[in-house]
């Protein structure tokens, strides 16, 4: 019912020369070790609600069929947990190395679908402090989507950094106008 997601996701899509050490998948079902080792590989399962498991797409690699977040899917979900795709600095970068690939009307929709208020928050700051082009457009909506309270940039971070009201984020990361961090 899943599929490979976050930073495994990222580096199918060639957006990230890192290799992770952990295989993570989402899931809308409970595994009864969400952290298993096969054959000296580690395994994340993340449990998500059934409707947050969307934008899933089956690629061919080797010859093997596998379930992966599409490109617009991954964004979003490296977003929402950039701990889980290397940090908020290989976050940055796998935005960078996607951004051209990307149907930005297809990511807006699922940000919408996803429902929670973080995602919009880094993916809006991201793509204008990196000044990504045409992302000029899409801020506005995006911002329209942010929650309310502030956010760490760094999720696990510092807990100290200047805070961003236009975004409503704490920019707890160095490299990113002030802040402290990792």
């Amino acid at each position: 019912d899943g599929a490979a997601a976050y930073w495994t996701a990222a580096r199918h899509w060639g957006w990230s020369t890192q290799l992770p050490r952990t295989v993570q998948f989402i899931t809308p079902q409970r595994r009864f070790d969400p952290r298993p080792t096969i054959m000296g590989v580690d395994y994340r399962f993340m449990v998500l609600k059934p409707e947050r498991v969307f934008g899933i797409t089956d690629e061919w690699s080797g010859g093997l069929r596998l379930r992966v977040t599409d490109r617009e899917r991954t964004i979003l979900d490296v977003m929402d947990r950039p701990d889980l795709a290397g940090g908020i600095a290989e976050v940055s970068e796998i935005l960078r190395q996607a951004w051209a690939q990307l149907d930005l009307a297809r990511l807006t929709d699922y940000l919408q679908r996803f429902g929670g208020g973080t995602p919009p928050k880094r993916l809006g700051f991201l793509a204008q402090t990196l000044a990504l082009p045409g992302a000029a457009e899409w801020l506005p909506k995006w911002h329209s989507l942010i929650g309310s309270g502030f956010t760490a940039l760094e999720r696990g971070g510092a807990s100290g950094g200047r805070l961003l009201r236009a975004w409503n984020l704490r920019v707890n990361a160095t490299g990113f106008g002030g802040g402290s961090g990792r």
